[in-house]
């Protein structure tokens, strides 16, 4: 009973980390606006296989991670701020060929929204 136990502990645990290993970087977005906001991040493969992630909607002083796939090669960040009901701004979108780890703070309100990349 005793080393089952300890296969399949050792067995999760590899799961577990592959998992988590399993990113190549990552997108962390951080609203210091006064508006709701929603972001997403877009990637692409060697391959040509894309994937798209979005945010829940998000309030103020709310932070998200979107997580890039190991394979990616290729991703593209954006965030729309609310400004009525169903009707959305774009804040910014980037491209970037290098995934890696980035970090984005959005700010300003909602009819003078702002972006700035920061240290992560």
């Amino acid at each position: 009973m005793s080393s089952n136990f300890s296969y399949l502990l050792i067995l999760l645990s590899t799961i577990i980390l592959g998992v988590y290993s399993a990113n190549k970087g990552s997108v962390q977005i951080c609203n210091r606006g006064a508006y709701v906001a929603k972001c997403g991040l877009n990637s692409r493969t060697n391959d040509g296989r894309t994937r798209s992630y979005g945010t829940d909607n998000f309030l103020a002083g709310q932070c998200s991670v979107l997580e890039l796939p190991y394979e990616s090669v290729w991703g593209q960040v954006w965030c729309d701020n609310f400004v009525f009901i169903g009707t959305t701004k774009r804040i910014f979108q980037e491209e970037f060929n290098t995934p890696s780890v980035r970090c984005y703070d959005i700010s300003g309100t909602t009819f003078h929204p702002g972006m700035s990349r920061r240290d992560c």
